[in-house]
C-alpha cells in the first residue's frame, strides 16, 4: 500500500467515525448538550479540513520538485525547492474541504446550532428541524471536479450532491466499480438511475453566483 492510499484509508476512517458523531448528536442530544457537542464536532471538523488542505498542499509541492528534478548530474537543494513550491500553494478555507461540506453542511447551506428562543426570526429560515442563516448559504463543492456545483443532481440512497457534468463522465468511466465519490460515504453502488435533478438547490445556487458576481462588479468599481 502507498503512503497516498495508506492517508486515503485513514481519512476515510476518521471520517466515518466523524460521521456517525454527527448522527448520535441529531438523534440523541438536545439543547445544551446538543450546543456543546455539535460545538466540539465543527471544531475537530475544521481541524481535520485543515489537515486535509495541508496535505494537498505538500502533494502539489512535490510534484512540481519532481517534474523540476530532472537532471541527474545536477546538485539539487530539495528541501529549498520543497518550501518554495510550497509557499506558492494557496492556502484554502477549511470550510470548502470536502470533508467540511459532508459533515457540517445539509448540502445546501451552512448548519447552525438551533437556538432555544429566536425573537426576531427575519434572517433565518426552517429547514428540517434545524434553524440555518439565509446569508451563510454557501455553494456545494463537486467532489470530483472541486468546483461550485452548478446543475446539481441529487443521490436518492445517501442523499449527497454532485454537479451533473462531472458524475456523469465519473459514471462513464468507472461502470460497474461507480460509487458514491464522498469520502467516508458508505453507498458502494451509483447508476445514473440513482439520480436526480434538484430544482431549489439549483435556484439557490444561482442566486449565490449571481449575487457573488454583482459584489465583485461593486468591489471592482470601488477600486476605480
Amino acid at each position: 500500500m502507498t503512503f497516498n492510499e495508506r492517508y486515503a484509508s485513514l481519512l476515510d476512517k476518521c471520517v466515518t467515525s466523524l460521521t456517525t458523531w454527527k448522527t448520535f448528536i441529531q438523534e440523541n442530544l438536545k439543547e445544551q448538550e446538543y450546543d456543546i457537542e455539535a460545538t466540539k464536532l465543527r471544531d475537530i471538523t475544521r481541524q481535520y479540513c485543515e489537515i486535509d488542505n495541508n496535505f494537498q498542499r505538500s502533494g502539489e509541492a512535490i510534484k512540481l520538485v519532481e517534474n523540476a528534478v530532472s537532471d541527474p548530474s545536477q546538485n539539487y537543494d530539495i528541501d529549498a525547492m520543497y518550501q518554495e513550491n510550497l509557499l506558492k500553494q494557496d492556502i484554502k478555507d477549511p470550510t470548502r474541504n470536502e470533508i467540511w461540506q459532508q459533515i457540517c453542511c445539509d448540502d445546501v447551506a451552512v448548519r447552525v446550532i438551533k437556538p432555544k428562543k429566536q425573537k426576531n426570526n427575519e434572517h433565518y429560515e426552517e429547514v428540517n428541524d434545524s434553524v440555518m442563516c439565509s446569508s451563510s448559504f454557501s455553494a456545494p463543492i463537486d467532489p470530483i471536479s472541486k468546483r461550485v456545483i452548478r446543475k446539481p443532481l441529487r443521490n436518492r440512497k445517501c442523499k449527497h450532491v454532485y454537479d451533473s457534468q462531472s458524475i456523469y463522465d465519473y459514471i462513464r468511466q468507472s461502470g460497474r466499480k461507480a460509487r458514491c465519490p464522498y469520502v467516508g460515504c458508505k453507498n458502494n453502488s451509483l447508476a445514473p438511475d440513482h439520480l436526480q435533478e434538484d430544482s431549489q438547490l439549483e435556484q439557490r445556487i444561482s442566486q449565490f453566483l449571481a449575487q457573488q458576481e454583482t459584489d465583485s462588479s461593486g468591489s471592482d468599481e470601488d477600486s476605480d
